[in-house]
């Protein structure tokens, strides 16, 4: 135990050597180096078409699940809308992806 807290084994103590790399094999990635490698944009592109599928698949759901629970109508064209602009927003400032997460939404209309 360090200190009030006990240690809590994360995966960098048990695989000191793995590192998340989105780019690989080009540390010094920049908007130059990616506008004038079509394969890499194209990779880009790719995973953020694949993320966006699943955000908007995963908030239509959570929005029916929610409606279900609490008769109430949600609107699919403001909630997806609305996502959209959080994770470009998000996405300017260095951010993550925002979905909406089943678990979540019930525990919030539970609660």
């Amino acid at each position: 135990m360090h200190g009030l807290f006990p240690h809590i084994m994360l995966l960098s103590d048990k695989y000191p050597n793995l590192a998340f790399q989105l780019i690989q094999n080009n540390p010094r990635t920049s908007y130059l180096t990616i506008r004038t490698n079509p394969p890499l944009l194209f990779g880009i592109i790719k995973v953020a078409f694949v993320v966006a599928i699943v955000t908007i698949l995963e908030t239509i759901i959570s929005g029916k699940l929610a409606e279900k629970q609490t008769n109430e109508k949600f609107s699919k064209d403001k909630e997806v809308l609305g996502n959209g602009l959080a994770n470009i927003g998000s996405g300017l400032f260095g951010g993550f992806p925002a979905t909406a997460v089943f678990i979540r939404t019930s525990l919030n209309i539970k609660t």
